[in-house]
């Protein structure tokens, strides 16, 4: 009689929504680390469904649709763009419903990720757990964000160590799971060397990596800022400046466009891999506020900051925040390590001067890199990789 043949497991249904550049990188390091887990344990991986973007694409994972559709930020910027993001919203809920998921896990981009998760809930109750993963910002306004997540979510993942008590005071199970961030691969220094013989066409030279937003409203801002800056900075120099500008699909072809008359020369990169090698290898960067300044801090490459809203969307933004600076690497260190231009104060005089300083004292840029790595230093989960926290906070679903 032959042997019974042992029953197989059904795959779990796993549903991601990430909206935006950083919230599909922690996608994919969430996808990368089930995986492994799913091996080592023998178990077969999560049917994976949802929206992402081109680095969950790199790990097989098809979005329902582009996240450029849900690239909009601000509160009037938004406006034009409302019909579509009802329509996709309305997509991702009733493709949620259609596939009854075992759990859906949301990261970042709260704007549509939270009217994702509502929906699901007027709809279906309490019938697929909900994980939120990126916390809303309530250490720096709207603290009464931290009881409605409470109502809205089974579990929450967060990137920065002084989140938890936030939401676990609410009733919220909460991981510190660690920021990605913090975990960036150092190339060696002969890839940096070379790297920069290929930019630099004269001996002494800098790089200067300009980094405007991953959202099409921050560089019709930034950029023209940005250009009167380095014409500032080219003529205080007695080199000249590479120009790098590391993107993201989202505006790649906007920030090409918009930087095709300038009058230097300007290398825009779309490769992640190239993207390590600039940001490692260059002097000095100009950086929009966001997660992007996190990433220059990863780097070791000293960094200004500046940034501009619309300004009644600032005004509104003004009266409700509850923190002194905007840049992470300042609030995890309780000082301003970044210089933090901001709305009237990015002006190109002014970031001129401070990446002069960067560029010509090392006291001043060195200064910064060491707060850089004491800021990385606070930003490691005590539970492994960051992937695999966050992997293993989702355990309890899968």
């Amino acid at each position: 009689m032959p042997l019974a043949e042992a029953p197989l497991i059904k795959p779990k249904k796993l549903y991601l929504i990430a909206g935006e550049p950083s919230g599909d990188q922690l996608g994919a390091n969430l996808i990368t680390a089930l995986r492994e887990n799913c091996t080592e344990q023998r178990k077969p991986m999560p049917d994976l469904y949802g929206v992402g973007g081109e680095r969950m694409a790199d790990l097989g994972f098809k979005s329902l649709f582009s996240i450029n559709d849900l690239a909009v930020m601000g509160l009037l910027e938004v406006l034009p763009h409302i019909r579509r993001l009802k329509r996709r919203l309305q997509e991702t809920v009733d493709d949620i419903i259609a596939h009854q998921p075992d759990v859906v896990v949301t990261i970042d981009s709260p704007g549509f990720t939270y009217r994702v998760a509502s929906q699901i809930r007027e709809k279906m109750g309490k019938s697929i757990p909900l994980v939120h993963y990126v916390a809303p910002t309530v250490w720096a306004w709207k603290p009464e964000r931290a009881a409605k997540m409470a109502r809205l979510y089974d579990q929450l993942l967060v990137l920065l160590p002084f989140e938890p008590p936030y939401f676990e005071k609410e009733g919220l199970e909460c991981h510190f799971v660690g920021h990605p961030i913090a975990e960036t691969v150092q190339i060696s220094q002969q890839d940096r060397e070379a790297y920069r013989e290929s930019k630099l066409h004269e001996e002494g030279g800098h790089i200067l990596l300009l980094l405007p937003g991953s959202r099409k409203g921050e560089v019709k801002k930034l950029l023209p800022v940005f250009k009167e800056t380095v014409a500032i900075l080219s003529q205080k120099m007695d080199k000249p400046l590479a120009l790098v500008l590391p993107t993201v699909s989202t505006v790649a072809d906007l920030v090409a466009e918009k930087t095709r008359s300038w009058p230097w020369p300007v290398h825009i990169v779309r490769d992640s891999q190239e993207k390590t090698l600039a940001f490692q290898s260059s002097d000095v960067a100009l950086a929009a506020s966001g997660t992007v300044a996190l990433e220059t801090a990863a780097a070791a490459l000293p960094t200004v900051v500046g940034y501009r809203l619309n300004p009644i969307t600032y005004l509104m933004v003004r009266r409700m925040v509850q923190v002194q600076w905007v840049s992470l690497v300042n609030l995890l260190l309780q000082k301003e390590v970044i210089p933090e231009c901001l709305q009237k104060d990015c002006q190109p005089e002014i970031l001129a001067d401070h990446l002069f300083k960067l560029l010509k004292d090392p006291s001043v840029s060195e200064a910064q890199k060491a707060s850089f790595a004491d800021a990385m230093a606070l930003l490691h989960p005590e539970t492994g990789p960051v992937g695999q926290a966050a992997a293993k906070a989702l355990q309890k679903w899968l």
